[in-house]
Formats: structure tokens, C-alpha cells, sequence
């Protein structure tokens, strides 16, 4: 049973925090990374599925799908959670690489998010020089 999305979810104070996760199909599901937060909406009724607070990291999050695991990069900490669930299954605080605006890739390509990011950084050094 899915949930209806309340915006109380972005101040991580909602009826989500919690609750048991079903287990759904990941290509029913979008999924949206913001303020430290993962969450699973369904594809056909924007329902909240499911949703994840980073436990580390603050702001911006950087998602990739990668068939069976959902990886998502919040300020130089990388979880990997399980897509049709949330649940996380490990992390890596890549201590020693510092801090700025991730960009994954999977053997497909790179994210659409960090192509993006990437282009904003050179558009604004070439505006600079």
C-alpha cells in the first residue's frame, strides 16, 4: 500500500517516517533526490512509495539506477539502496575525497544530474577567465 505524498516529508516530519515498506516493482517508481532525502513516487499516480533520509551528508542528492540498486551521493557520502524498497544495503564515506558536486556513472553512462552540474562548472570557469 502506497502513501500520498504530504509535504511535511521535506522537513522529515511526516507520516512516511517509519512506516513498513512494500515491495513494488522499480519500473513503476520515479525517484526524486532533494534536501538529504530519496523517494520512491509511483510512476502512474505520484503516490510516495517509500522514502530515505541520508544519515550523513547535507543538500544536494545525486541519484543513478543501476537495475538493481539505486545509488545516491549526498555531499561525499554514497549509499546504495535497494530500488523497490529503500532500504539501504551499504554505504561509503569516501573519506579523504573531500566535498563538492558528485557525478556517478554506471557502465551505461553518466547520470543526467552530474552531465548537467559538469556543464554548469565549465560554463561558469569559461565566464570567469
Amino acid at each position: 500500500m502506497s502513501q500520498s505524498f504530504d509535504s511535511s516529508f521535506l522537513s522529515g516530519s511526516g507520516s512516511s517516517a517509519g512506516k513498513a515498506t512494500p515491495t513494488v516493482d522499480p519500473a513503476d517508481l520515479v525517484f526524486v533526490g532533494f534536501n538529504r532525502r530519496v523517494c520512491a513516487l509511483h510512476r502512474d499516480t505520484g503516490e510516495l512509495v517509500w522514502s530515505w533520509k541520508s544519515p550523513q551528508g547535507a543538500g544536494f542528492v545525486v541519484l543513478l539506477y543501476d537495475t538493481d540498486r539505486l545509488i545516491a551521493s549526498v555531499q561525499g557520502y554514497t549509499y546504495c539502496l535497494d530500488p523497490a524498497t529503500g532500504s539501504q544495503i551499504w554505504s561509503n564515506p569516501l573519506k579523504g575525497f573531500g566535498l563538492g558536486v558528485p557525478c556517478i556513472a554506471s557502465i551505461s553512462g553518466v547520470s543526467p544530474a552530474g552531465l548537467q552540474a559538469a556543464g554548469e562548472q565549465d560554463a561558469a570557469q569559461r565566464s570567469a577567465s
